[in-house]
């Protein structure tokens, strides 16, 4: 089937997709405080805001990855293993089908519950 030998390509080129998007979440995370340290402004809630979006689009991007891997090999997709090593415990949990009540205990990054 033509959709099972392009899978592997279009789960490869969402994670790209990802990984330039946390990227650019990077450049923006860093330009943001840059400017707030010079301006003596403190907003270390929005910075770490910013910094778990980027880490969660990162942690979209490897999972996504693990998938395509997977799917070139001609395994069937595990997500459970594809989120295994994931950095942040609530994202791998939500990809890996928890329901969210599941998932509102836990703290991902600065102590704030996913």
């Amino acid at each position: 089937m033509t959709a099972d030998r392009d899978r592997p390509e279009i789960l490869s080129r969402a994670a790209t997709e990802a990984r330039q998007i946390a990227h650019g979440l990077g450049r923006i995370d860093a330009a943001l405080g840059t400017l707030l340290h010079a301006t003596g402004i403190e907003a270390a809630t929005p910075l770490q805001s910013a910094d778990l979006l980027r880490q969660e689009v990162e942690g979209l991007a490897s999972f996504l990855s693990a998938l395509a891997d997977q799917a070139a090999q001609g395994r069937a997709l595990d997500g459970a293993a594809a989120a295994d090593g994931l950095p942040l415990a609530a994202q791998a949990r939500r990809l890996t089908g928890l329901p969210d009540a599941q998932c509102a205990g836990l703290d991902d990054l600065w102590g704030g519950a996913a």
